[in-house]
Formats: C-alpha cells, sequence, structure tokens
C-alpha cells in the first residue's frame, strides 16, 4: 500500500499545448497554457534528447535504474518531440511522443498527448477531444520535458517520478475557460478522462506491497473527473491553483493475491498551490490531500489507525534566477497516512519496513540553460523510502531509513 500520492496524480486533467510554454518569464504563459503562435506558419513543433546520470547510497537504494550501483545509472534516457498544426482560426491539432523509461518501465515510445482543441478566436474558451494533458500543480508540465523543468526530480511528495505516465495525460474530454477581472488572470477546466494506467507493475506493487499481482482496469472501467482553477494577480507577482479529483479505481486480483475478488476503490483528491515572484526570487508552496474509500482499507483491519486513512504531501521549493542560471533549494514531505507518520501500523499489517510510508527529502540544485542546451544538477539527503520506485527496490533494509543521491543531466533542445 505504498503511496497513495500514486493514484493521486492519476486525478488531473488539463494542459494540451507543446511542452515549454509553462516556463516562460511571464506569468501569465504558466496560467493560460497556451503556446506561441507562429502568424505566418500554421505547423509548429519542438523537442529534446537528453541524457542523465544519477547515484544514490547506501547500496540497494535506487532511484533511477540501478543507481545505487559503484558507477552509477545511465537509465534516465529522454527523447522528445511536440508538435501543433492550426486548421482554422478556432481549430488546433496538437501531440506528442516520448521515450521515456524511467516513467513507462519500458522501452517503447508512448503518445502523452494527443488532441483537437476547438476555441474561439483569443483561445479564451473551447473544449478538447483526445488524449489530455493533465493539470496537478506548478510544475505539471515542465517535470516532464528535461528541456524546462528546473530540477529533474521535482519535489517528489507532489510529483512522483515513477508515475510521470500515469499522471501526464488521459484520454476523454476537457473544457476550459480563461478570463481577465479587475483582481486578476483566471482559468477553469472540467475534464473527464480515462487515465494511462501505466506500467501496472509499479501501480499495483507501489499501493499494496508485493503480496498483490493482479492488475487495475483501464479505459471505460476507470473513470476521472477534475476540476481545475488558476489564477494570477493582475501584476502577476502572484500565482495560484487549486484541484479537486475524483477516481474510479477497478482492481482484478490474480488467483492468489492480497485481496480476494474484483473490487472498486475511490479517491478524492486536493492539490493546492501558492507561488510568489519577488524579482528574481520565485517562492512556491504546495500541499496534496488524499482521501480513500473502498474494499482495499478491508486488509489494513489489523492497522488502526486505517480507520482515518488520510494520505498528505506538501513542498516548498526556492529559486534564483540570474541571467542563464537558476539556483534551486527544497523540501517535500509525505505520509501515506497522516494519522501514522511513522509508517508503524502500514508497515505490520503488510510485513514491509515502516520507511516504506514516508518521506523527507531536503535538496539543491542548479540549472544553466541557452539557446540550445541545457546542464542540471542536483543534491537530495532523504528519510524515509515511500518516493522510491518499487520496482527498482525490491529488499530495502528495515533498518535503513536515510539515503543521499545525487544526478546531473545534459539535454539538447530543438
Amino acid at each position: 500500500m505504498k503511496t497513495i500520492i500514486h493514484f493521486c496524480f492519476l486525478a488531473l486533467a488539463t494542459i494540451s499545448y507543446p511542452a515549454g510554454a509553462l516556463e516562460q518569464s511571464h506569468p501569465q504563459k504558466r496560467i493560460t497554457n497556451l503556446p506561441d503562435r507562429d502568424k505566418d506558419s500554421k505547423f509548429s513543433y519542438n523537442g529534446y534528447i537528453s541524457q542523465g546520470w544519477s547515484l544514490s547510497r547506501p547500496e540497494h537504494f535506487n532511484v533511477s535504474g540501478q543507481s545505487s550501483n559503484r558507477a552509477g545509472s545511465l537509465a534516465r534516457t529522454e527523447i522528445g518531440a511536440y508538435g501543433s498544426y492550426i486548421l482554422t482560426p478556432n481549430v488546433d491539432l496538437r501531440g506528442g511522443l516520448k521515450y521515456d523509461p524511467t516513467g513507462t518501465f519500458d522501452r517503447k515510445p508512448h503518445v502523452v498527448f494527443g488532441l483537437l482543441d476547438l476555441h474561439d478566436s483569443s483561445s479564451s474558451y473551447g473544449v478538447r477531444f483526445g488524449r489530455v494533458r493533465n493539470f496537478f500543480g506548478f510544475q505539471s508540465s515542465t517535470r516532464e520535458n528535461p528541456a524546462t523543468r528546473i530540477l529533474d526530480y521535482p519535489p517528489q511528495s507532489i510529483y512522483r517520478e515513477s508515475f510521470k505516465t500515469v499522471s501526464s495525460s488521459g484520454d476523454g474530454i476537457q473544457l476550459y475557460a480563461v478570463d481577465e477581472t479587475s483582481i486578476g488572470l483566471f482559468k477553469a477546466e472540467l475534464t473527464l478522462a480515462n487515465p494511462i494506467l501505466k506500467p501496472q507493475r509499479e501501480l499495483v506493487e507501489g499501493f499494496f506491497g508485493y503480496p498483490a499481482q493482479g492488475n487495475y482496469t483501464t479505459r471505460t472501467e476507470a473513470a476521472l473527473r477534475t476540476v481545475n482553477l488558476q489564477w494570477a494577480s493582475k501584476d502577476f507577482t502572484w500565482a495560484a491553483h487549486y484541484t479537486i479529483s475524483r477516481l474510479n479505481l477497478n482492481y482484478l486480483p490474480a488467483a492468489i493475491d492480497l485481496v480476494e475478488g474484483a473490487y472498486s476503490m475511490d479517491l478524492t483528491l486536493h492539490t493546492v498551490g501558492l507561488r510568489r515572484y519577488l524579482g528574481d526570487v520565485r517562492v512556491t508552496g504546495e500541499v496534496l490531500y488524499v482521501a480513500p474509500s473502498g474494499k482495499v482499507w478491508d486488509v489494513l483491519d489489523q492497522d488502526p489507525s486505517a480507520e482515518k486513512f488520510q494520505s498528505l504531501g506538501a513542498a516548498l521549493e526556492v529559486a534564483v534566477y540570474k541571467g542563464n542560471w537558476v539556483y534551486a533549494a527544497g523540501y517535500n514531505v509525505w505520509y501515506n497516512n497522516i494519522y501514522d507518520r511513522k509508517g508503524n501500523g502500514l508497515g505490520h499489517s503488510l510485513g514491509l519496513p515502516a520507511h516504506r510510508f514516508y518521506s523527507h527529502d531536503i535538496n539543491l540544485g542548479v540549472r544553466y540553460t541557452n539557446d540550445a542546451w541545457v546542464w542540471r544538477a542536483e543534491v537530495h539527503r532523504v528519510q524515509g523510502t515511500s518516493t522510491l520506485p518499487v520496482t527498482s527496490n525490491p529488499s530495502l533494509p528495515a533498518e535503513r531509513r536515510h539515503y543521499m543521491f545525487v544526478s546531473t543531466s545534459i539535454t539538447y533542445k530543438f
């Protein structure tokens, strides 16, 4: 039953545009989430090729591939291409393809988004059909694109690394509207979609622990309903967002499994964020709260705290922009159950180390960007292992709960 945040990621909905539109200097770009259009061309595209390296200690604590090996890991390879075509002043086609083994846990490229966008001439309101982009936080788009994100590992309590595929998009319909008022710029989105439930083993094992061997069902058997609200002040010194999502997830157990019989599980997810711009300094705070219900909680009947099972994540980040350089520092926490913050109850119920059910991460990072290249480096000191990918860490020692890792990457963008 490792973090319910996994499913929080499923819970969102939104933006469908070429990657890179969010991480621009003007805050209005971040709230409208609309790409810059070349008035003289109907077709536009961009993309990237990125290679990362990570090293973690102690042994057996892997953040990416087998990063605890002596030489570290080069498992983080990302290749992506995004494009849009203006059919008419009111109709766009948009799509994106990405190869990312660390997000999908396989070696196959996947469609990040692909949709038809019908809107008014100013793109102030419209409707999107197809595989639509998900919004659940300020970094929900930039985290997926190495050409735009500050760090390779943004706050893991909000943006779980091994669930990028699940969190990035869903198949369905999305309504949106943008309006400028006397108190600032507002954006609202309503989404009904089916989440992309990949990778199955990471989802299932990460949620239940290793005895679970079944699969989550997809498409029409999983429903996600999301309302997202965003705001930026008129002088663009403040920005905020709030998202509420309701997710119904169906589970089909294996012949021998932790839970007997198929069942449905319901999750209600709330994400709140506030951002302040102070000249070259950007301060961001975000909170993720998850309230679950369903038959799955019967497996925790040995844990008294399961009667009040609620998950919580919080993150604070400060970024300083100096020319082509960005310097960042952050702290984030995650609790599978806020009534069992040390994980003792969950650990006892599932036979796993208690540190599997919480995480405290403090980190420092730097990024350099020019017209064609992006380089970044970061270091993390973590207590608790709830944010580590389960399939890369099958047997963590119960007596060790601290680990550190460093990561660096180079990205070519076009």
